[in-house]
């Protein structure tokens, strides 16, 4: 229960950072300077975006039907296995035949309903993906500015040279993402599969940003740490830049949206973890203190 009350937190603590840092940068997509540059590289990527889908619309739905059918493959047998043993001969019995074909309508219900998510969601990845590319190209760099004005005390100062994340990491791509080996592993796991492969493609969009949001200001510890502790800020952030995306002329303001909302979301945590660092030495001198009085006593 306690497992369950915990996560129920987070999840309702991860949504309301993340829905917090999408309205600032909604509000910091809007000045002039801004608007103009997103919406121009907005059209040009989505035009460009949608060309490469339709044109590549075969290869995209044969990929898209081999993921189905492997998120549907581990529950086939299950689905479509007889409930009881059919009678040897000839005879097979109409309610185990009745079952198993309910069976296959729901398997292909659910795998057909399963593309056609899969299809629309990876247009609207690939849109977001071409967008991740061209912001860097000059309107990172100046959103990033403008919001690291917000958080003085933060930016400042930079960070004395240290490793990477990635050499933080050791090389582990797990650790990296700010994920466990048994999160990848889920890939496996028939029809949970399917749900993590979708919130994949809005999670690792925005989880990318993190070295580009905070890398002047952070050591590569401090991007760990932060890539572990804002995996379902990340994710619901990632969800709101795809539903504005499905929104005709507002989401013209997705690039900068994008670029603000990630900066605010990795500073904010930055700002978070390294108040928590400066209070974690204190804790344990107070907790020291408070154990020699009680022994003095003693």
């Amino acid at each position: 229960m306690n497992l369950l009350k915990r996560f129920y937190q987070a999840l309702l603590a991860g949504l309301r950072e993340a829905g917090l840092c999408f309205m600032l940068g909604l509000r910091d997509s809007l000045a002039p300077g801004l608007l103009l540059r997103s919406a121009g590289w907005c059209l040009l990527v989505t035009c460009a975006c949608l060309y490469l889908y339709y044109e590549n619309f075969a290869a995209i739905a044969e990929f898209c039907l081999k993921v189905s059918f492997f998120a549907v493959l581990g529950v086939a047998k299950l689905a479509v296995a007889p409930a009881a043993p059919v009678t040897p001969g000839l005879y097979v019995d109409p309610f185990v035949l009745f079952n198993s074909l309910v069976g296959i309508v729901q398997l292909a219900l659910y795998m057909g309903a399963y593309f056609v998510v899969l299809m629309f969601v990876l247009l609207l990845a690939m849109v977001v993906l071409g967008l991740r590319l061209v912001v860097h190209l000059g309107l990172l760099r100046t959103v990033r500015g403008r919001v690291a004005r917000a958080y003085p005390g933060l930016c400042d100062r930079l960070p004395q040279p240290g490793e990477s994340a990635w050499r933080a990491a050791r090389y582990d791509p797990a650790k990296w993402l700010g994920l466990s080996w048994w999160t990848l592993l889920s890939l496996f796991i028939p029809v949970y599969n399917g749900l993590l492969i979708l919130l994949a493609l809005p999670f690792v969009h925005v989880r990318l940003m993190l070295a580009s949001a905070i890398g002047p200001y952070a050591q590569g510890a401090e991007v760990l740490a932060i890539a572990r502790s804002g995996r379902v800020a990340a994710l619901f952030l990632g969800v709101f830049n795809l539903l504005l995306l499905c929104i005709p002329v507002l989401n013209l303001i997705l690039p900068a949206t994008l670029c603000s909302g990630a900066c605010h979301l990795y500073m904010r945590a930055l700002q978070r973890h390294r108040a928590q660092a400066q209070l974690e030495p204190a804790g344990g001198v107070d907790v020291a203190a408070l154990k020699g009085k009680a022994s003095a006593h003693a």
